[in-house]
């Protein structure tokens, strides 16, 4: 690669963790008028293997010493995808080692983070790109039976993958997937009317309300019209006329 290209890729890495002083191999002026000339000093030189090497030693002393930085996680994870740039080139070069690479750090910062919400998200989206549909189903049922599984937009997003995934589409397996959410939401509030959290008994309703529908929907566009009406107007009549535990 060229030292201009080594300049720029060093450059988001170092935007990426300010705490650190990565050493640019030219400055802007240089990479315009003289990046042929190679710099005294750190990284002179260096190949994409190296440069990878130097990174991961400075990102794990700087996680060592604060496990909890999510940022500092995320980073070290996405400087492999700039590394990569340089090794584009290089017949050693495999895309798939890369992900796992990633997801192994992001499978460590959730150890460190579990609560984090990003980090996840992550974890998620690197997942997806290597791993096959009845895989990915696995890893989801794993996070779902966690308490994370209360968290409505967890669901919702399952939802959708399942419902995008044709692996492992099918009515009967997708209804599943709507009861389970629709039971892990009637968990959330039932535990808020335990705690007195009026608001969040009522977000949780709603977000109830908003997967039935959705499930109620899906069988409609999927032939099964008449069950949509049973499901509906077996809510209404539960909510409507229903004796007065139902009511809750």
């Amino acid at each position: 690669p060229s030292p201009a290209v080594r300049v720029r890729v060093r450059q988001r890495l170092a935007d990426a963790a300010p705490d650190h002083d990565f050493v640019a191999l030219e400055s802007e002026h240089e990479e315009g008028e003289g990046a042929r000339e190679e710099m005294d000093g750190e990284g002179e030189g260096e190949t994409a293997e190296e440069t990878l090497l130097r990174l991961t030693r400075e990102y794990n002393e700087r996680l060592r010493a604060d496990p909890h930085d999510v940022e500092g996680w995320r980073s070290f994870a996405e400087m492999h995808d700039e590394v990569a740039a340089l090794r584009s080139s290089s017949l050693k070069f495999a895309p798939a080692a890369l992900l796992e690479k990633k997801l192994s750090i992001y499978r460590r910062a959730l150890e460190h983070n579990p609560d984090s919400d990003q980090l996840l998200q992550h974890f998620l989206a690197t997942s997806q790109r290597i791993w096959d549909g009845e895989r990915m189903v696995e890893v989801w049922e794993s996070i779902l039976a966690s308490p994370k599984g209360q968290q409505w937009h967890l669901w919702q997003q399952y939802i959708h993958y399942r419902l995008s995934n044709l692996a492992t589409f099918s009515v009967a397996r997708l209804a599943h997937v709507f009861a389970s959410a629709l039971a892990a939401l009637r968990s959330a509030i039932r535990s808020c009317v335990r705690s007195g959290d009026s608001a969040g008994c009522a977000d949780a309703e709603e977000r109830y309300v908003s997967i039935f529908l959705e499930g109620c929907a899906f069988f409609a566009r999927a032939g099964y019209t008449e069950r949509a009406v049973a499901l509906l107007q077996a809510m209404l009549e539960l909510c409507c006329c229903g004796p007065p535990p139902a009511h809750h």
